[in-house]
């Protein structure tokens, strides 16, 4: 598929998704969720650091969507690090939850029509640890204090 038409396709919504896992305004939600990090937009330390920071906590991603063929090509033409991309973009993730019943969650996507999986667990240090899957290092840790 050619650049500009990965760059066409349609962004995932979540919000009703969220509402049903959740709850909404008169609806009990169908999962427990402790955090919502909506990663569109922005990097994955930046986004993880607004929800854990406050508690202490840190995570480790390990299990990661693989970066979109756009995102691969931006990093390879513009030479930018694993690093450096996953500090800025999404690489490939959209939206991430923080749960106890991860299996609740992932059959609500599920019904939704959003693929989910698990990606990681929260952990008791701070910080955030990530595997890579960008062009540079795919496969090793990237670490953010």
């Amino acid at each position: 598929m050619p650049l500009g038409l990965h760059v066409l396709l349609p962004s995932t919504i979540y919000s009703a998704l969220i509402v049903s896992l959740h709850g909404g305004f008169k609806t009990r939600g169908s999962a427990e969720i402790h955090g919502i990090v909506h990663i569109t937009g922005g990097g994955i330390p930046e986004k993880f650091s607004r929800v854990l920071r406050p508690s202490g906590l840190g995570v480790t991603l390990s299990l990661l969507f693989s970066p979109s063929p756009a995102m691969r090509h931006c990093q390879e033409v513009g030479h930018i690090p694993d690093r450096d991309a996953y500090g800025a973009w999404n690489m490939g993730q959209g939206m991430a939850l923080i749960t106890p019943e991860p299996d609740k969650v992932i059959a609500g996507a599920k019904s939704f029509g959003i693929e989910a999986k698990i990606a990681g667990e929260i952990i008791s240090e701070p910080g955030i640890t990530l595997v890579s899957q960008g062009t540079e290092h795919s496969g090793k840790e990237i670490s953010y204090g």
